[in-house]
């Protein structure tokens, strides 16, 4: 009435968490999360280097991500961000599970959602880049990934520091071929970037980072440069909500 909705309190006395998930005695600080429906599994990103693996249904341990983390150089660094890839005929690795860190020169792995095993280890940049390849110092970390529906693209973003020569802070963002395995762009920012996700209505992808600033970029080619930006009120931005039938 007069506008106004009446909004009542829902009980939630009925749901009850899943204990080896709530209750873990690892106590392992867990910086993402990411749900793949197909296997059942939860899988968290730790700020120990590794990723864990939950079944849900069984609400228990079943595995985690870091048996061969001696071949990357994220061992002994936080694993910042953790995205599963669901099933796709098209793709030779099913079930993908991407990861980021903090590493000198590895900080994204690709890994196997069902055995578990280190497919790839990428570095950030592309090997064209003269510039990026001079800077053999420079070390970069992945703060957040996305991938597009079909599951054949993935956006990765993040910051690095430059070697003392440059100097400063910067950040990048990446796209990323599952089914080559390669990169197929990338484009420095001045902000570092917090989080960058796939708006497939508009065909955009959208990046925030530690500046008063929301990128858009053409999902099929970053190298060109930003599309359009749009400037906010707060001095940072932190996680990008997108709804999938529109342009919000």
């Amino acid at each position: 009435q007069n506008g106004e909705v009446d909004i009542k309190p829902e009980p939630i006395s009925h749901l009850k968490p899943y204990p080896d998930i709530y209750a873990s005695k690892m106590r392992i600080e867990i910086n993402r999360i990411s749900y793949d429906a197909s296997l059942g599994h939860l899988f968290a990103a730790g700020g120990d280097g590794c990723g864990y693996i939950w079944d849900i249904g069984a609400s228990k341990l079943v595995g985690n991500l870091c048996e061969e983390s001696q071949m990357v150089s994220t061992t002994n660094c936080a694993m910042n961000v953790v995205k599963a890839i669901g099933p796709n005929s098209e793709l030779s690795c099913n079930n993908c599970v991407l990861t980021g860190g903090d590493g000198m020169n590895n900080p994204l792995c690709i890994w196997s959602g069902k055995d578990h095993k280190l497919i790839q280890s990428t570095p950030i940049g592309d090997d064209s880049d003269k510039q990026r390849s001079n800077q053999k110092n420079a070390s970069s970390w992945v703060s957040c990934i996305d991938s597009d529906d079909t599951g054949r693209w993935a956006v990765v973003g993040g910051g690095s520091r430059e070697n003392k020569i440059s100097g400063g802070e910067n950040g990048f963002v990446q796209l990323f071929n599952l089914q080559s395995r390669t990169v197929s762009s990338y484009k420095e920012t001045r902000e570092t970037i917090h989080d960058i996700a796939f708006h497939s209505h508009s065909n955009k992808v959208i990046s925030i980072g530690n500046q008063s600033v929301v990128s858009f970029w053409n999902s099929t080619d970053f190298s060109v440069g930003q599309t359009g930006r749009a400037w906010l009120s707060s001095p940072a931005s932190f996680c990008i909500g997108i709804h999938p039938t529109n342009d919000m």
